[in-house]
């Protein structure tokens, strides 16, 4: 995020070589009681220029600020556009064998739980993902349908057995894939 200097009219700062954190930014719509309290608006986003300006009072004086992202998502952005646009990247980069991180981050309040949980995560058939699943159900999804897709051959990367024992076996249980011998342990506590 770069605070774009009005004076010189210049964006963001050139990006060091070998650098590749992105920053992006989800503005939430105004909730029912900021609404019925007649909350100001104190943020517009331009998804185009990838800014976001900030409107704040101080000492009687407006002020604005304005900040520029690598990604901008206003208000009326639905999860399946974000997560399209911002993680579906992402996921497959963490397919193709690189680390990658995704997290949230800002005050309480501003949807970061929405954005990456969402809402119900099942549509009404069950089948399907809803349209308020956030980011985490998404992702789940995209690595096991690219997983379901390339059943070719599926290795315990954790295994320390011979090469013919790593070998797992998926099997479809009514309307799921199962992986025979994948153990399933909760943990309570970190």
């Amino acid at each position: 995020m770069t605070e774009i200097d009005k004076s010189t009219s210049k964006g963001a700062a050139s990006v060091e070589d070998g650098v590749n954190v992105q920053v992006l930014l989800r503005c939430r719509p105004l909730s029912d009681k900021e609404r019925i309290e007649r909350t100001p608006q104190v943020i517009t986003c331009n998804e185009y220029l990838r800014e976001a300006t900030l409107y704040q009072t101080v000492a009687a004086k407006q002020m604005t600020r304005t900040f520029k992202f690598d990604k901008v998502f206003g208000s009326e952005t639905n999860q399946e556009r974000l997560f399209q646009q911002a993680i579906v990247p992402i996921v497959q980069e963490v397919l193709d064998g690189f680390n990658c991180t995704i997290f949230a981050y800002g005050q309480t309040g501003t949807g970061k739980t929405y954005t990456m949980e969402g809402g119900p995560r099942e549509s009404d058939d069950g089948r399907n993902l809803s349209a308020q699943a956030g980011v985490i159900p998404r992702a789940i999804k995209q690595i096991f349908d690219t997983i379901e897709s390339n059943t070719e051959e599926l290795t315990d990367l954790l295994s320390f057995e011979e090469s013919d024992s790593k070998r797992l076996r998926l099997l479809e249980n009514r309307n799921e894939v199962v992986v025979q011998g994948l153990e399933e342990v909760f943990v309570k506590s970190a």
